[in-house]
This record gives structure tokens, sequence and C-alpha cells, in this order.
């Protein structure tokens, strides 16, 4: 018999092999069309969840072509008539603010993976 309850823990039992856990992917999947949608409306925070195995030179370079496409239409917008509000034109300045940040991202985001190759 053991002295007492911590002793026979100790003397009595094998040490437990912790249980190995697979580790989850910490990336969401997300289609192409969401991955566009994410570019245009400027939603980095989004886009950094996306796989960065998606983030090929082709895609990158599609990505921001769309991009800039987008930027290039809201500048339209601007000079339409029923856009010009004060309050409308910030909106579309705070929006291609945010999509030029997720340009640079991408753009950065490019760099850094073939100085890592």
């Amino acid at each position: 018999m053991y002295s007492s309850y911590k002793d026979a823990l100790l003397l009595g039992k094998a040490v437990e092999q912790p249980k190995k856990t697979v580790q989850k992917s910490q990336y969401k999947t997300f289609y192409t069309s969401e991955i566009k949608k994410m570019c245009i409306w400027g939603k980095l925070d989004e886009l950094k969840q996306v796989n960065p195995t998606y983030f090929t030179k082709d895609n990158n370079n599609e990505l921001n072509k769309i991009m800039k496409e987008k930027i290039d239409e809201i500048e339209c917008w601007k000079y339409e008539d029923q856009n010009n509000f004060s309050n409308v034109l910030e909106e579309f300045d705070e929006r291609i603010k945010n999509i030029k940040t997720c340009m640079e991202w991408i753009t950065n985001f490019d760099n850094s993976d073939q100085e890592q190759k």
C-alpha cells in the first residue's frame, strides 16, 4: 500500500505521454471570387486570412490588375453629378486608400515570397 494518494500516483502509474494533436490549418477556404471582392472593396484584414499559397505571381498580377481597374472606375464616379457630395467623395477616397493598401500588401507579399526562394 502507498502512504498517500500522491505516492500512489507517482509510484503506481507510468507517466502518460501527451497525445499529439493535429494542428488545423489557420487559413479559411475562399473562392477566387471572394478574394477578388476583398481586393476591390479594400478589405485587407480579410485578405490576410487567405492561404498564402494562393498568392502566386500570376494571381497577384491578376488581383493588382483588377484593383487598378476598380480605382480607375471609382475615380470616374467622382465626376458624376449624383456623387458630388462631400460625404460620398470621402467614401470614395477611403475606398481608394483601402484598395491601394491591399495592392501594396500583395506586392510586398510577392516580393517577400521571392526573397525566400
